[in-house]
Parts: structure tokens; sequence; C-alpha cells
């Protein structure tokens, strides 16, 4: 597990002022005044203010796997964006390879049993998409598994951005608010007074899953199939009437509010649309925490694609 060095002479735990809205304080780490604090980046010195672990980890590596009977070699360079601790970041980065190579090796069988003849090239893609849900269910049962030896869940989670070289082609995968940018460069010749000009050109090579990005297509999910929210979700995002105040981020109705008109965004909106809050926007209060997460599991499930 990465910790940040000892030669940054962080000091630990330096109580901090909580942040406008925060209920309570939160230790932080802080380094000595002029101690390397404009030489290292935000991982190294910035964080520090948040935790003495990295909650961000990095994942690269090199091997080979025989497919359609010769040998590739891979190489593979990830991020693992942890929110909230570290736990599942850090165990993201150490199963992500072995994810790959399980998912690519039973597409492989796979093509071989409908005797398609498509090269690995073709089925890589849906490969790496099933990589990222077999680390959320290796994730899953590594937390489970924890708690029945008698530890704590894995805390918090993480967002991703994987790269994958094979054969010569690069496949980038994201999940979360993790991206990845490509830079490409070209140089212009001037005859004349024979210089070289080089121009740069950003290109994002990925889209963001973000709660903006994707708010439409689950609850449109939730809309076609309110099964999957088992009274422990609403479907619909509400503004607070006025006088009432939002709670983490968001306006959850209770049982009062029934038959009450506010504001709220659904999956056929992209502004707020007056509403009426019913029985089934109300979260059930004896909704458990087994409960939601396996619940959670089922809806996300299949909202993917």
């Amino acid at each position: 597990m990465y910790q940040r060095p000892t030669f940054l002479g962080i000091v630990a735990k330096c109580q901090g002022k909580p942040a406008d809205g925060e209920a309570s304080t939160r230790d932080i780490h802080v380094m000595p005044q002029g101690m390397y604090s404009d030489i290292f980046g935000y991982c190294e010195t910035r964080n520090a203010g948040k935790s003495a672990r990295n909650e961000d980890m990095a994942l690269f590596c090199e091997n080979e796997m025989k497919i359609q009977n010769s040998l590739q070699r891979y190489r593979i360079w990830g991020i693992f964006d942890g929110h909230g601790d570290w736990d599942v970041a850090l165990a993201a980065s150490n199963v992500f390879e072995t994810a790959f190579r399980f998912s690519l090796e039973d597409a492989e069988h796979a093509s071989q049993l409908r005797r398609d003849g498509v090269r690995w090239t073709s089925y890589l893609p849906a490969a790496l998409k099933r990589a990222f849900r077999f680390m959320d269910d290796e994730l899953m049962r590594l937390s489970e598994d924890s708690v029945r030896r008698g530890y704590n869940r894995l805390d918090g989670g993480c967002a991703a951005v994987v790269v994958v070289e094979m054969g010569g082609l690069f496949w980038i995968a994201n999940c979360g608010d993790s991206g990845a940018t490509a830079v490409v460069t070209s140089t212009l010749e001037e005859k004349e007074e024979e210089e070289k000009e080089t121009s740069f050109c950003v290109l994002d090579v990925t889209e963001p899953h973000t709660i903006e990005s994707e708010r439409k297509r689950l609850q449109a999910v939730a809309y076609q199939h309110p099964e999957l929210l088992g009274g422990a979700f609403s479907r619909r995002i509400f503004e607070p009437p006025p006088g009432r105040r939002k709670w983490k981020g968001s306006f959850i109705p209770n049982k009062e509010d029934i038959g009450m008109e506010t504001m709220a965004y659904d999956h056929f909106s992209d502004v707020l649309v007056k509403t009426i809050v019913t029985k089934e926007d109300v979260i059930a209060e004896s909704a458990k925490g087994d409960k939601i997460v396996r619940l959670s599991r089922t809806f996300f499930s299949r909202c993917s694609y």
C-alpha cells in the first residue's frame, strides 16, 4: 500500500477548521511551512490535508497471454481515484489485471464456441467492459468476506480510467468522473525561414460518468423497472419547497409531503418540472442498509451498457 514518504515531514493530525455546512471537524495532515510545498504535486502535499495515506492508486503491469494460438504481450496503465477512503481504490488496482485476463479468456472461449472466426481485437472492447463488471463483483465479495471475518467493509469507492496496449493498438475505458485526454502534436515547416513550428491539439478520448451525465439514463431504467427501487429509492430528484433544506445534496420527501406540489428532475426532463409527491417517492423508513446494498447492485447491473 502506498503512503506518503516520510521526508515530506507531514505533521500528523492537526485539527482543521470545518468547511461551511459541515457539522463536525476532521483531522487533517499538514506540511511544515516551506517544506516541498511547491515541488511535489497534489497527491503528495495538497491532498495530505485529507489523509495520511494517498486515496488514489496507480497500476502498471506488463505481461503476456495466449490468444488464438499466439502469445500477445500487453501493457496496462490505470488510475483509481479513491473517494471517501483508500480501501476500494487499493483493492481495484490489485484486482484489475486478473479481471482483464479472465474476461478476455472468457470472450475468446465464447468466440470459439460460436466459430465466428473473428479476430481477438473485435471482442477485446466487450471484454474490457466485462472486466469492470468482474472487478465490481470481486470488490463486493472481498467486502462481504471482510465482514464475515469480523472486520469492516471496504471503505469508500473509486472512479477509474484504464489504458490497455496490445498488439500495437490502444483501448481506453473509464468509469465515474475519471477520464483521459490525448495530446496530438504536429510540426509545420516554413520553407523561407527554415523554422519548425509545433502545434498541439488536446482531445478528450473518454466521456465522464457523473450524476449530471447519467441522471436521465438511470431515471429511465427506474421508470421502466420500478420494482428495482424496492421502496428504498425515489426515481425523481426533488428541489426542496420554501423553508426546507437539502440533505446531503438532495431533498428527500417524508410521509407528510405526500400530495405536495414541488419541482423535480425526471427521466424526460432537462430542467426542473412541476410535480406532485406520491407515496412511491417517500423512501421506506424500514429500509435497512443490507437491503439497500442488494437493491443498488441489482439496479446498477441493469443500468450497465
